[in-house]
């Protein structure tokens, strides 16, 4: 899958949550207000009355200074409408979540890909592979990583043990991405076969537990 492909999957994805829907009914509440749009329209008329003002090589303070009063306290009142401040919280809602979701995706691919390509330096080049594939399916982020190993993967019960000597730098990578998809409510799985290491993960988009 390309990247565009996955990023209108992912936005498919999220236009599923509850967080989204919920933003959806306060922008469509928003737009509908029509007490809120008669303010945001003052508001903006507002606001270019006073851009005008402030270009005019003779200025008039007085004007100036009733201008920018009447532009704040229409912006307060715009805020503190139930409709304006439903919306806001919402979309700061809808935010973190998109946030969340960026920035987790990154350290779970930059963990597994730093792996992978260390892995692969072990073996043979004809033999270097690495195979990546995401999804996103009914609110959930799905991973599939394999890559080629070198003996067999150390484990300690669901835990993988580095085979390296300095075991407080090596070895943080997979349980970067357990800690990250369990924090979340995710399921990840490690698997070694006849020489490849595989990794399926997946995790809510949206904060949902699976």
């Amino acid at each position: 899958m390309d990247v565009i492909a996955m990023a209108r999957e992912l936005g498919a994805a999220l236009q599923q949550s509850d967080e989204y829907t919920a933003y959806n009914v306060a922008k469509n509440a928003a737009d509908g207000d029509e007490v809120l749009q008669e303010m945001i329209g003052e508001f903006n008329l507002k606001k270019l009355s006073l851009s005008t003002e402030v270009q005019k090589e003779e200025k008039d303070q007085k004007k100036l200074a009733a201008l920018n009063e009447e532009v704040r306290s229409l912006y307060g009142r715009i805020m503190a409408h139930p409709t304006m401040a439903a919306y806001n919280t919402t979309k700061a809602e809808l935010d973190r979540v998109r946030d969340r979701t960026a920035a987790e995706l990154c350290a779970l691919l930059g963990n597994l890909l730093d792996n992978a390509m260390e892995a692969c330096a072990k073996v043979e080049t004809g033999l270097r592979q690495v195979r990546l594939r995401l999804r996103a399916d009914r609110g959930l982020f799905i991973l599939r990583l394999s890559n080629p190993c070198k003996g067999e993967v150390k484990r300690q019960g669901e835990h993988l043990v580095t085979s390296k000597a300095d075991t407080a730098r090596h070895g943080i990578g997979t349980e970067s991405v357990r800690a990250i998809v369990e924090e979340h409510g995710g399921s990840v799985e490690f698997t070694e076969k006849d020489g490849t290491f595989e990794c399926m993960l997946y995790l809510p988009l949206v904060g949902e537990k699976i």
